[in-house]
Order: C-alpha cells, then sequence, then structure tokens
C-alpha cells in the first residue's frame, strides 16, 4: 500500500502510561470498536491492512473548515493500493513508545517548545538538530537540554506544535490537509475515556517509521 507523501491527520496515544487499560493490543482493539460504535470508521477494507472506510458518523466527530470539505468518503469498489485517491482510515500500534517519524525530524516546519518554559528549545531548526547530535542517549528517553531555560527534557515529552508525536497507538486519517479539520472535543475526550490516557493530534505527509505490531 503506497501511503507516502498523502496528507493525512494522525490520533496518537501512549498506553502503556496507564497499565491497568491493558496491553497495546488490547488498547488498540477498543479504540477500534469505539471508532465503529462512533461511525467514525467502517468495517475493514479489503485489501488494505489495518485500513477501514469512514463512517457516516466521521463529520460529526471531525469538523472540517468552510462549508463544503472537499473529502471523498466512498470507498470505491474496486482498489489500487498504489492510487488511492479516497479518504480512509488507518489503525496501527506498536508494543512500546515511539517516534511516528522515527528521528528524522528533516520535515519539521517550527522548532518544538519546551512544556516547562513554553519557549522554543532552540533559536532555529539547524540549532535543534545540533541539540539532538549533541545528546547521547539513542532511545526513547533521549532528552535534550532546553536551549531557553535550560532544562533537560524527554524528546517524547516536547510540544511538537501539531508536527508529530510519540505514542504506542495512532490513528491516521488519509486525505486530510493541515489544519484543514480538527477533532471536536468529545471525539478526544472518547478517546481517552477508552485508552485512559490522553491524546494529541498532528498533520504530516509522511508514513510512520517504526515496525507495526501484528
Amino acid at each position: 500500500m503506497n501511503t507516502h507523501a498523502i496528507n493525512r491527520l494522525v490520533f496518537s496515544t501512549y498506553s502503556a502510561s496507564q497499565p491497568a487499560a491493558g496491553t497495546a493490543d488490547l488498547v488498540a482493539n477498543k479504540v477500534r470498536e469505539k471508532l465503529l460504535e462512533l461511525a467514525v470508521i467502517q468495517e475493514p477494507i479489503i485489501g488494505l491492512k489495518d485500513s477501514y472506510g469512514l463512517g457516516d458518523g466521521f463529520l460529526q466527530q471531525i469538523i472540517f473548515m468552510g462549508c463544503s470539505p472537499a473529502i471523498e468518503l466512498e470507498v470505491p469498489d474496486s482498489i489500487d493500493s498504489n492510487e488511492l485517491n479516497f479518504s480512509f482510515a488507518r489503525l496501527l500500534h506498536v508494543q512500546d513508545l515511539a517516534p511516528f517519524h522515527g528521528y528524522d525530524f528533516s520535515a519539521l516546519q517550527q522548532v518544538p517548545r519546551c512544556r516547562q518554559c513554553r519557549r522554543s528549545v532552540a533559536p532555529d531548526r539547524q540549532a535543534f538538530i545540533d541539540l539532538l547530535e549533541a545528546s547521547t542517549n539513542t532511545n526513547t528517553d533521549k532528552q535534550i537540554v532546553c536551549r531557553a531555560c535550560n532544562t533537560a527534557v524527554r524528546l517524547a515529552e516536547l510540544d511538537w506544535r501539531k508536527q508529530t508525536a510519540w505514542g504506542n497507538i495512532f490513528i491516521e486519517i488519509f486525505h486530510v490537509y493541515p489544519h484543514e479539520a480538527v477533532p471536536t472535543d468529545a471525539f478526544v475526550q472518547h478517546l481517552s475515556d477508552v485508552s485512559q490516557t490522553p491524546w494529541e493530534f498532528f498533520y504530516t505527509q509522511a508514513d510512520p517509521q517504526f515496525i507495526v505490531s501484528k
């Protein structure tokens, strides 16, 4: 399935931060059931792994700016996996905390913010890359020192300004352009109630850079 360079809205959470909710597999199944209950998604799309058509409830939970969103909700009878010109959802999960884009930050348009001081952790993108290269940790606990407040912060805990996120459960909704649509507060709350963890959302064209759980 060729989804590279397709604009998408992505939701993410880290379910293992609340072990009582269950394993990533279990929580991902609960999330899928809730999406089906809300009619945000329909049954799986044959031939597209982990993918679902969008349901009648989608436009009640995801609000598009403008009066007539240009979004194709109908799944065609015949699907070319290399030419996906309709909107659909994909639900992915991994067992451990993972950055959606891996450690490739070349596509960032804005430097992430420190959640301690609420300022950019570096004055520009190159300075941010320099901070990353100076860090000795290479796992999900990788830290940098914020240039604004001199505080050590984990990459997973930065405010990425809706450009990426860390997590182990992700919902991708394809053919949504950056800032074209936002979730309702009620939808985000439904997800949080299921996983017992907070959810973030961001916009990207890039495919995830992690190994999906089977």
